[in-house]
C-alpha cells in the first residue's frame, strides 16, 4: 500500500510520456544514522525504496506540510493523506 502511494504520485507528477524510476538496496544504520528517522528505527541493515518521477517538483514552502498535514495537498483533486501516510 505504501510503495503504491508513492509510485501512484510519482506518476501523477510526471509529465507525459516521462518515466518513474524505483530502486531498492540494503544499508546499514549506525546508531546516530538511526536517531534521525521518524519512528522507531534501530541501527543495522534496512532496505532503502527510492521513488523518483522528472515532473516539476515541489515548492519549498510545501514540502513540510506534505508529511506534517495529512489533509494538506498539491493535486488539483484535492486528495491528501498520500505522503503522510507514507512517511509515517
Amino acid at each position: 500500500v505504501v510503495l503504491g502511494h508513492l509510485v501512484r504520485n510519482a506518476v501523477e507528477a510526471t509529465p507525459a510520456g516521462g518515466a518513474v524510476e524505483v530502486s531498492a538496496r540494503v544499508v546499514e544504520l549506525s546508531p546516530a544514522e538511526a536517531v534521525g528517522y521518524f519512528g522507531r528505527v534501530g541501527p543495522g541493515p534496512h532496505v532503502e525504496v527510492a521513488v523518483r518521477d522528472f515532473g516539476p517538483g515541489v515548492a519549498p514552502e510545501a514540502r513540510g506540510r506534505l508529511v506534517a498535514d495529512p489533509l494538506f495537498t498539491t493535486k488539483a483533486r484535492h486528495r491528501g493523506l498520500g505522503l503522510a501516510t507514507v512517511y509515517r
